[in-house]
């Protein structure tokens, strides 16, 4: 099956229809919208890819139980639910195999609070929305040139070329647009 990261969650409501239904369409962008999360603070907090995804299947499984017992009520905030279940999970893993001492792990659940990474991590999916809706407000190539330049990853050599410029101009002519779309989003 294709992977598809949607930039955005699908609403919660289809989401509970999903896990009733075992709708795999749907639960496969949830799972992938989700992951690159998840495997983040689990690299953050001692682990590798492989734990993260280990991580992710059992949330999978324990929302999953949630769902079918009613323990979950929709609340807007699905995300965020899930992140937390991750992160419990992911401390008793921590705690039965020993990988840290109890104080760290103990520091882990006092300075990494799911609030604190929750509200960060949705303060930066904003940022970004906001980010994206303001680049389609830019210049045509000032758009081009930055998509090309953080999304496509090419060089300052291959832009100019594609465009016709020399590469000095399309460094000055990414800095501008760069402060244009600063100035848009308001950072």
């Amino acid at each position: 099956m294709k992977k598809v990261k949607p930039d955005r969650l699908v609403d919660e409501e289809k989401i509970i229809e999903a896990f009733l239904n075992q709708d795999s369409v749907v639960l496969n962008q949830v799972y992938q919208h989700l992951l690159p999360k998840v495997n983040m603070y689990i690299h953050r907090n001692s682990g590798n890819q492989q734990d993260a995804e280990d991580i992710m299947n059992e949330a999978f499984m324990t929302v999953y139980t949630h769902i079918l017992s009613n323990k979950y009520s929709p609340t807007g905030k699905f995300e965020p639910f899930f992140m937390i279940v991750c992160r419990n999970i992911w401390l008793k893993k921590l705690r039965k195999r020993k990988y840290q001492s109890d104080q760290e792990i103990e520091n882990i659940a006092i300075s990494e609070t799911p609030n604190e990474d929750i509200e960060q991590m949705i303060e930066e999916e904003q940022l970004i929305q906001r980010i994206l809706t303001e680049l389609k407000n830019l210049d045509p190539k000032c758009s081009q040139l930055l998509n090309m330049f953080y999304y496509e990853k090419k060089r300052l050599r291959e832009i100019a070329d594609n465009f016709g410029w020399t590469e000095k101009f399309a460094k000055n002519k990414k800095s501008r647009c760069m402060k244009a779309l600063k100035k848009l989003v308001g950072v």
